[in-house]
């Protein structure tokens, strides 16, 4: 696919690529469209986590009426030893809808867990 920044977080998909041979052909811009593409990158996807080194794990995401809308790539170890996947599990169990702690955001478990007072 071809995306471009188009706010502040999530990217505007442009248009499907269907031949990387023919990027370039594929990618003009239309006398309707406002693209410009000057460069590409190939994003590879990840074999393994980048924060734990454990075995990445490919999951569909299904819409209500049960017919896939796409897939997401989530790290496969264990979610209390894989950095970034405990902060967020302990910031959703200490947030408001759960034990209700106040004060204790990510950033705080993140000090926390850097200063060895969190495994």
């Amino acid at each position: 696919i071809l995306v471009r920044r188009a706010g502040d977080v999530i990217p505007q998909v442009v248009r499907r690529i269907r031949n990387t041979a023919t990027v370039e052909q594929q990618t003009q811009p239309n006398e309707d469209d406002e693209v410009k593409c000057n460069s590409f990158i190939s994003l590879e996807p990840p074999d393994r986590c980048p924060a734990c080194g454990s075995g990445i794990v490919w999951e569909e995401i299904k819409s209500n009426s049960s017919s896939s809308i796409g897939q997401v790539i989530r790290c496969g170890g264990p979610p209390l030893l894989c950095p970034p996947r405990a902060i967020t599990s302990l910031a959703h169990a200490y947030s408001r809808d759960a034990l209700d702690v106040t004060g204790l955001s990510e950033a705080r478990i993140q000090q926390l867990m850097d200063n060895d007072l969190l495994p």
